[in-house]
């Protein structure tokens, strides 16, 4: 097996992202900077590599988790404190969130909100990689699919609601947010790994998410391993 990660040099000047492929709180700041127009020097962890287990990496992430930014030398880690402090210290790039205090204090709670699907998304993706070894039944893997249709249906109605005052087709106003940024990476694993059919049931969804998946920061964060191995067996019916 190859060697884990070296330390990259450089890491007091500049902006360093560190990521993995197919992590969803990785690919919401790989998005983030993407929308940002930030400079920035990206590197992939393998997980299988043990590039996160690390000692030198453990000094950055005592949790060994992706993702991880450092700016100038300063940490920060968690996706959205990373989305919020990119958009305090770079105010003059592309904005993520209003300068409307409404629609900023919306954007903020959507996004948090969005680790609702994130918790039902960590037991649906055990549950359905786990049921091949016999460790769930068919019947566990389906009640963890209702959990996210019910995630969905909510997100169904955010989308309703904002659609009454602004016809951009955005979680938040007339611009893309961090409250998009922060769902999307679930909902893009559900629709284009895990066979997830959105229209007719979601069909606002469905367009937010053709709408976004044409977007560059989407197309350039898209997991790479989806294209060198297969998709799980699908938990949707």
């Amino acid at each position: 097996m190859a060697e884990p990660m070296a330390k990259p040099a450089n890491l007091d000047t500049g902006l360093h992202l560190f990521w993995g492929s197919g992590s969803p709180y990785a690919r919401r700041v790989q998005m983030a900077i993407i929308e940002k127009g930030l400079p920035a020097c990206t590197h992939r962890m393998d997980f299988g590599r043990g590039d996160t287990r690390t000692l030198w990496f453990k000094d950055l992430n005592p949790r060994h988790k992706v993702p991880t930014l450092v700016h100038d030398g300063v940490m920060v880690n968690e996706s959205l404190a990373i989305l919020e402090y990119l958009e305090r210290q770079f105010p003059h790039a592309t904005p993520l969130l209003s300068t409307d205090r409404k629609l900023q204090a919306r954007a903020l709670s959507l996004s948090h909100e969005s680790d609702s699907l994130g918790k039902v998304n960590s037991e649906l993706t055990a549950r359905t990689i786990f049921a091949k070894q016999g460790q769930y039944t068919g019947e566990q893997v389906g009640e963890s699919a209702q959990k996210v249709y019910d995630e969905l249906d909510a997100w169904e109605s955010h989308l309703k609601d904002n659609a009454s005052q602004y016809k951009a087709g955005w979680l938040v106003g007339n611009e893309i947010s961090i409250a998009d940024i922060s769902l999307y990476p679930y909902i893009s694993n559900y629709a284009t790994r895990l066979g997830l059919k959105l229209s007719p049931r979601y069909q606002l969804l469905d367009k937010w998410l053709s709408q976004i998946n044409e977007r560059p920061s989407a197309k350039q964060s898209e997991p790479p391993h989806w294209k060198d191995s297969p998709a799980p067996t699908s938990p949707f019916k």
